[in-house]
């Protein structure tokens, strides 16, 4: 009989061992597949509202636009967006920013990552009037910033990598850092009255 308990225990222990490992392995299983299922299609179409609501009512809620630089707010800098997938994982970013007729600047990048607290994140939001984010060859982000007591503004060049998660490495250059790029945009003003 004693022989039995200690089998009959061992028989328990294992199985416990072996059912807690199956849900181990069950549980990162479903991490992947949840990190691998793609984003929601048109992810973005919620923020493009936003800005497009904004022009639409010539940015007159302050609580809603206290925030938004003056320069996207000038009708004649034609404020919109452009997606591009910046780190070749499938998704696309947001950036939104105006034409003013030289290389295009931008305000803000929103990324969609599922790990991401809310999915969606604003991910870098420019000062404007001066300092802006420009995309550069190669996928390549200038962010230019104020830097306390330089008269000019301080440029960091940065990539994002692959997993969103982990950031904006900055990027170094000896010489000839990538240049910006003239960036077709998409209009906020084009999506108000269904147009899009």
């Amino acid at each position: 009989m004693k022989k039995f308990k200690i089998i009959a225990m061992a028989a328990l222990a294992a199985s416990a061992v072996l059912f807690s490992g199956c849900y181990v392995n069950r549980r990162a299983a479903e991490n992947v597949i949840e990190h691998l299922t793609p984003p929601p299609k048109d992810w973005y179409m919620e923020t493009i509202k936003y800005y497009a609501y904004g022009v639409h009512t010539n940015w007159k809620d302050n609580d809603l636009y206290g925030d938004v630089c003056a320069e996207l707010k000038d009708p004649d800098n034609h404020a919109g967006y452009y997606l591009t997938d910046l780190n070749n994982d499938g998704t696309k970013e947001l950036l939104v920013g105006f034409d003013d007729g030289g290389d295009t600047k931008f305000t803000d990048i929103y990324i969609y990552h599922p790990d991401l607290k809310d999915h969606v994140v604003n991910s870098f939001h420019a000062a404007g009037e001066g300092y802006y984010i420009y995309l550069c060859e190669g996928d390549v982000i200038r962010n230019d910033w104020e830097y306390p007591g330089q008269k000019e503004p301080k440029s960091d060049y940065m990539k994002l990598n692959k997993d969103p998660v982990s950031g904006w490495p900055i990027q170094t250059y000896d010489s000839d850092p990538p240049k910006p790029v003239k960036c077709e945009l998409t209009t906020f003003a084009s999506h108000i009255d269904g147009e899009k």
